[in-house]
């Protein structure tokens, strides 16, 4: 996975693989959704900005068919009927994405 993280001065801008960006805007919104108890109400506030900052940079945040496209998303990162324990290497895991399918998520 190429992931790139920068740090200046309070801010920490993150750069995703537009599928991974997809899936973890689905996860982001499911934990949003969900009636999971938290430590602390900071946690809630970081989840929705969260999902506010990906869903204003995904596009698909903004289509009719955002669960097919997540699924779709889940696959590429994930393939579930094209991977057993006994093939999976580092190599494997992710393809090389470009720089087109890259979003950066700044904070």
């Amino acid at each position: 996975m190429k992931a790139v993280a920068s740090y200046q001065s309070q801010n920490i801008h993150l750069s995703v693989e537009k599928d991974k960006a997809v899936v973890l805007l689905g996860l982001v919104n499911k934990l949003n959704n969900s009636q999971i108890t938290l430590d602390h109400p900071a946690e809630r506030k970081v989840l929705w900005d969260l999902e506010c900052m990906l869903a204003g940079v995904v596009e698909e945040a903004r289509q009719t068919d955002f669960h097919s496209r997540l699924h779709r998303a889940r696959e590429a990162t994930w393939p579930t009927r094209r991977r057993t324990a006994q093939n999976l290497s580092r190599e494997s895991l992710a393809p090389e994405s470009s720089v087109e399918d890259t979003l950066v998520i700044s904070a």
